[in-house]
């Protein structure tokens, strides 16, 4: 690991917080494995379903009746859950942050992984809830909670109606495209598999769905979202120790919105990208709102133009029965935005591990108040984003 001396004061500032977390870390990883949510609602009859509805639209109706698999032991993952949550409460808590520098200081890493169990409670009461209609109030009831909803919709709103400039450039094989970046680093495999999206990371593996052809610069930008958006930082977060592997509650939304701005950074934040993004996001909030996936279809479609990015946005807001998680997406590209404002290294810190954007800020005021103990907890320096492992 050859992390930036910056990056490196971070990582031991939440080491000193979280080292003898290790055991409930680890079984936390354990039982998001074996909820699996996103896995189980993107079901290949979901997969199926999308390509039916790409040659008749109104295959759409047919989203409600789908079926979905549920943990066959959801009793022994809530009574795991139960006793992670209960050795945290029984630690010795401290005060405030200013012990953080202590060796046995406790609080932020103790607080990071309460939120990670609370929210793995929710994951796997949707995950028995899939395909039911309860499963919808107790996403609306969750995304209520969600700080900047509202004005990621209202940026929804603007990018959506915003003017269209085709890029012209050749198309390539995505899979040929990534398998020939991926030959570089080491221990990634790349598969073809039939998905919703054009592609995505897993552990130590990035899909691509079978058949893709994209511009090249939307390789490119393919590319970075998920090596660099997901998956470099998720196998760095697994050699930080906690809670950079478990993550936090919220981390999902901010690292898919990490994976926004470094798009935007990047130049590849197109007026195409924007409207796909927008769509997404318009589809999930009405998806959420109780909408019929064909009554959103007409609602949303462009008369004329291609239906196809519709119609793949509306099934996957519509997965499991309306988990309608691209609503995270602009949602955490926004809290990103913002958090840069008062840390500019946030991007960076983020790259670390799964951490949301409040943990993570709280542990960079936190570095401010060790040197600075009389100063305003604000951190000053500035920065721009560089990979925070330079061997990945």
């Amino acid at each position: 690991m050859n992390l930036r001396p910056d990056l490196q004061r971070f990582v031991l500032l939440a080491q000193r917080s979280g080292s003898r977390w290790g055991g409930i870390e680890h079984g936390l990883c354990r039982i998001e494995a074996e909820t699996r949510l996103l896995e189980r609602a993107s079901s290949p009859a979901l997969v199926q379903l999308r390509d039916r509805a790409w040659q008749r639209p109104s295959v759409l109706a047919e989203l409600a009746g789908l079926t979905y698999s549920r943990s066959a032991e959801p009793e022994l993952l809530s009574r795991a859950l139960d006793f992670a949550e209960q050795e945290l409460e029984g630690s010795r808590a401290r005060p405030s942050l200013h012990d953080l520098h202590q060796e046995d200081g406790n609080d932020w890493a103790k607080r990071a992984l309460q939120g990670r169990v609370a929210e793995l409670r929710r994951e796997l009461e949707l995950s028995q809830l899939l395909g039911s209609p309860e499963l919808l109030v107790r996403v609306r009831a969750n995304y209520a909670q969600v700080e900047s909803l509202d004005a990621a919709t209202q940026l929804a709103r603007d990018w959506l109606v915003e003017k269209v400039v085709p890029a012209v450039e050749p198309k390539v094989s995505l899979f040929d495209f990534i398998r020939r970046k991926a030959a570089s680093l080491p221990g990634i495999r790349v598969i073809e598999r039939p998905l919703l999206s054009r592609a995505a990371a897993g552990e130590g593996v990035l899909y691509v769905r079978p058949a893709t052809h994209v511009l090249e610069s939307e390789a490119e930008r393919i590319w970075l979202h998920e090596v660099e958006g997901h998956l470099s930082m998720r196998r760095l977060s697994r050699t930080l120790g906690p809670p950079f592997g478990a993550g936090s509650n919220g981390a999902w939304m901010d690292e898919e919105g990490r994976a926004v701005w470094l798009e935007e950074a990047a130049g590849y934040l197109t007026s195409e990208r924007r409207r796909e993004l927008a769509l997404a996001h318009i589809a999930s909030l009405r998806i959420l709102s109780g909408a019929a996936p064909l009554d959103v279809f007409d609602e949303l479609r462009d008369d004329g133009g291609d239906d196809s990015l519709l119609i793949n946005s509306i099934c996957r807001a519509a997965r499991g029965g309306g988990l309608c998680r691209e609503l995270g997406y602009l949602t955490g590209y926004l809290r990103v935005t913002r958090a840069r404002a008062e840390v500019p290294l946030i991007v960076d810190y983020l790259g670390l591990g799964r951490l949301s954007v409040p943990v993570a800020l709280e542990l960079a005021r936190s570095l401010v108040e060790e040197d600075n103990p009389t100063r305003s907890p604000r951190v000053q320096s500035g920065g721009t984003f560089t990979s925070p492992n330079e061997n990945l």
